[in-house]
Order: C-alpha cells, then sequence, then structure tokens
C-alpha cells in the first residue's frame, strides 16, 4: 500500500482570526503597501504582482500562476503558499513560511497595526495525492446500497485537546482543534488536510504577547507522529493512493 508523508505536501496556509474590525477595511491599503514594500517583506511585487477587491470588506493580494494569496477581511488575515512537487528543500520550504512569512504578517501587519484581540491561529498543511476512489464503496455500505458508485466525497473529523496556557494560567482556556479532512478534487485527485488550530479564550489582545513557534513545533510534530499514522490507514479504505 502507498503511503502519503511530507513528500505529498503542496499547500500551507496560515488563517489568523480577530475580533471584527471595520477599521481593517480603512487600512487594508496600507496593509498592503507594507507587504508590497517594506524593507524587510518577505513577499514583494513579483511575490503578489495583482491585486483583487471582491468587496470593500474583502481584498486579496494573488499570484494566480503560483498558487499564493494573501487575503484582508474585516476578521481575518489568511497566507496560502504553495510547494511544488519538484522542490529540492522542503524544510527550507516549510522554515521560510513559519519563520519569515508568518513572523512578518503578525509583526508587521498585525501587531504594528494594533489588530487586537486574536481569536483563532490556524495552521493547514494540505497533501496532494492520486489514485482510485474507494470512497464510493464505502459509502455503498454505509447506506446499504442506497448510493452506488458515487465518485466525489469529503470525509471530515475533528479532535481536541487542552493546551499548557489552559492548565497553568488562571483564567485561561485555551485550545487546540486539530480537523482532518479527506476530499476528493477531480476524477483521480485527493486533498488529504491537517487543520491544526489555536483558540484563544479569552481573545488574546496583543499579538506580540504570543510566539507562533512553539505552535508550529506542535503541529509539525503531531503532524509526523499522529497524523501519518492515522490517516494511512483510513486513507487506505477510501483511496487506492496511486
Amino acid at each position: 500500500m502507498a503511503m502519503i508523508d511530507r513528500t505529498n505536501i503542496s499547500q500551507l496556509t496560515c488563517g489568523i482570526r480577530f475580533e471584527k474590525s471595520f477599521r481593517i477595511s480603512d487600512i487594508t491599503g496600507s496593509l498592503f503597501d507594507t507587504v508590497l514594500h517594506h524593507r524587510s517583506s518577505p513577499f514583494g511585487t513579483d511575490f503578489f504582482p495583482r491585486f483583487h477587491e471582491l468587496d470593500s470588506q474583502n481584498r486579496v493580494l494573488v499570484n494566480v500562476e503560483r498558487g499564493y494569496y494573501l487575503r484582508i477581511t474585516t476578521s481575518d488575515i489568511i497566507f496560502q503558499y504553495t510547494i511544488f512537487p519538484d522542490t529540492k528543500d522542503l524544510d527550507g520550504e516549510i522554515a521560510w513560511f513559519r519563520k519569515d512569512a508568518v513572523e512578518f504578517i503578525l509583526k508587521e501587519l498585525i501587531a504594528k497595526n494594533r489588530i487586537r484581540n486574536l481569536m483563532r491561529f490556524g495552521f493547514m498543511i494540505s497533501h496532494s495525492v492520486g489514485g482510485e476512489n474507494l470512497g464510493g464503496n464505502v459509502l455503498d455500505q454505509l447506506t446499504s446500497g442506497e448510493i452506488k458508485n458515487a465518485d466525489q466525497f469529503t470525509f471530515r473529523f475533528g479532535n481536541k485537546d487542552t493546551t499548557a496556557d489552559a492548565l497553568t494560567k488562571k483564567g485561561v482556556d485555551d485550545y487546540v482543534n486539530r480537523i482532518t479532512t479527506i476530499k476528493q478534487t477531480g476524477e483521480a485527485d485527493y486533498e488529504v488536510v491537517l487543520d491544526y488550530q489555536y483558540y484563544f479564550v479569552p481573545p488574546l489582545p496583543n499579538a506580540d504577547e504570543w510566539s507562533p513557534n512553539p505552535f508550529f513545533d506542535r503541529a509539525m510534530d503531531s503532524l509526523d507522529s499522529k497524523f501519518y499514522r492515522m490517516i494511512n490507514p483510513l486513507l487506505s479504505k477510501m483511496v487506492a493512493v496511486a
């Protein structure tokens, strides 16, 4: 049986949710100028050559050819980065994402612009795999034959854990939610995702009061020590991985 591992990683996505603020609509232009032109920016105009305004509260810098985007809304900043199959330094790409790109977003966009009350910090690790659809067979069995030969499916579940801060700090109920998704995206294409989310309860007033490095360490450790061990036997029942 073929198995997935880090070599199947296709995208890294970071999503930061904060308390809704309509002030963000007024400063989005300034935030994007920082991304494109700040002297310490890991991005720049070549990285994000295009801008889209979906509406007054939802604006995006995008690189369509590479599959990158940075979206800013009145309650979220989301950065998606593509890992290509021919990459020669996967560890370096992951390190750049977390230490250069995400730390720049936290420091220069969120902390310096006084975007307050962080509610959630999410890290999605997406994998692309090809193979034969076995999910239809599973649905056939689960529905006693009512659904036969299904050619698309999504399987999703979550697990919640307490955090060290919740155990040691008075009045803190932070927790981690690990969401697993197996989704058919084409006739023989599948996306397998670990969405590792940190929830701040109560919301974190200032971004500079929290370091993402231990979070990323735990997320990658969970990926290697738990996720692959769990997902491969499950995947074998739904997808005959090529």
